[in-house]
């Protein structure tokens, strides 16, 4: 009976620059037999991030709101932290998208509809939606939040997308058009 062994022996490993200032390894592994596996990429630095008011990007703006983006793409592992806020009104029709969405209220108050549950929050207050729940806010008062979306999220694209859009001729209809690229409209 012959016996196979699932070990592996490192034969190399290089370092190179990975989006964003972070820096991956790529191991080169042989098995038993010699055969060589393929590369494994692997992050094994990222640079820290820090964001003051005075060195926010670009305020992305649409449909009287605004969007700061916190984390650039690829300056993270797959989640993205932004700055948003709007008057009285503001806030997106039911969606969903592949993404968990979080949102931390620093000011305003705003009303939140996921699931059969609504409900309005205050500062200070925190509100989680999982990826593929349809939902909608909408803000009861001038209002910012911190929005923090997960892995695999495209919200900061959407945003871009929005943005654009709106500097093109800022027809509303437009604007939720490009949206909808990014989410599944209605409940």
């Amino acid at each position: 009976m012959k016996m196979t062994s699932n070990r592996r022996t490192l034969i190399g490993v290089a370092c190179a620059p990975f989006m964003s200032g972070s820096t991956s390894a790529f191991a080169q592994m042989k098995n038993d037999n010699g055969a060589t596996d393929k590369k494994i990429k692997i992050d094994v630095h990222r640079e820290p991030i820090f964001v003051t008011p005075d060195t926010y990007r670009e305020k992305l703006t649409f449909l009287g709101g605004y969007i700061i983006v916190l984390t650039p793409p690829g300056s993270t592992d797959g989640y993205q932290v932004t700055l948003e806020g709007g008057p009285k009104g503001f806030g997106p029709p039911f969606h969903s998208h592949p993404w968990d969405e979080a949102f931390y209220v620093i000011n305003g108050n705003v009303k939140f509809e996921c699931n059969g549950n609504s409900a309005e929050f205050s500062p200070g207050s925190f509100v989680q939606i999982p990826a593929n729940a349809a939902h909608k806010f909408n803000n009861t008062t001038d209002t910012m939040l911190v929005n923090i979306t997960g892995n695999n999220s495209r919200a900061v694209d959407m945003f871009i997308a929005m943005n654009a859009q709106a500097r093109a001729d800022n027809d509303p209809k437009k604007i939720l058009e490009a949206f909808s690229k990014f989410v599944k409209l209605g409940q």
